[in-house]
Formats: structure tokens, sequence, C-alpha cells
């Protein structure tokens, strides 16, 4: 999984044992990094949303978004992606729906080297950046 960053190869790792039919055909179709990426650089985007533009702590907007993209339900819970309204969203649309972001990596490189709390499964953003 080269330049993969930490959630997108987590996001991996959940798909291979909770989605093994996605993760499948993410895979065959050559478009599992790509789909963890876009997975990874969403939650990120939501999560600054929820913290900065909205006032939500840390923990609580990281329990929020944690699941819409990057942590799916097991296939056994929630079969078909997508049918329920309220469900997550499938990664393997996300290669079309969610524009890539840009590839800056002096600024990828920047958000990777702010400290951030121990916190599970965090990667860039943390708080001390509100």
């Amino acid at each position: 999984m080269p330049n993969l960053d930490s959630w997108a190869q987590q996001a991996i790792q959940h798909w291979k044992e909770f989605r093994p039919s996605l993760y499948r055909q993410l895979k065959s179709t050559g478009k599992l990094d790509e789909a963890a990426q876009n997975a990874s650089d969403q939650t990120e985007s939501d999560l600054e949303n929820l913290v900065l533009k909205h006032g939500m702590s840390y923990s609580s907007a990281w329990e929020a978004v944690r699941e819409r993209y990057l942590f799916l339900p097991s296939e056994k819970d929630v079969p078909n992606l997508g049918e329920n309204p309220d469900s997550s969203p499938d990664p393997a649309n996300l290669a079309s729906t969610i524009a890539p972001r840009a590839k800056n990596k002096s600024a990828r490189a920047r958000r990777n080297k702010k400290s951030v709390i121990a916190f599970p499964q965090s990667k860039r953003f943390s708080p001390s950046d509100t």
C-alpha cells in the first residue's frame, strides 16, 4: 500500500475483514488504494468541518465520521450499502463521487508532521488546529 496514509491503510484492513466482497471487488478492479485514500481524505474533511466550523469536540466529531467512509458496517449487518438512506456510502463509488484533493505533497507532509493528540486512529488533524 504505497503512499497511503494511516487511515487509508486501516480502512483497507477493515474492509478486508468486515466487507470482504467490497474488498475483493475494489482489489480486482485496481481501485482499492484510490478508494481507501478517498475515504481517508473525506473523513479528514468531515472531521475538520465538524470541529472548526461547527464547534464539535474532536472526539465527538471522530465518533460521528469514522464509520461514514473508513470503518463501514460489516456485510452481515448491512449487506448492501446504500439501500438504507441512513447507511454509509459505498467506498467503491468514492473514486467517482468524491473529487480527489489536489496532490499537494508538501501540504500533506506538513499536516503529517503536526503533533496529533494520542487518540485512536488519529492521523493529521488535531484539536490544536482550532
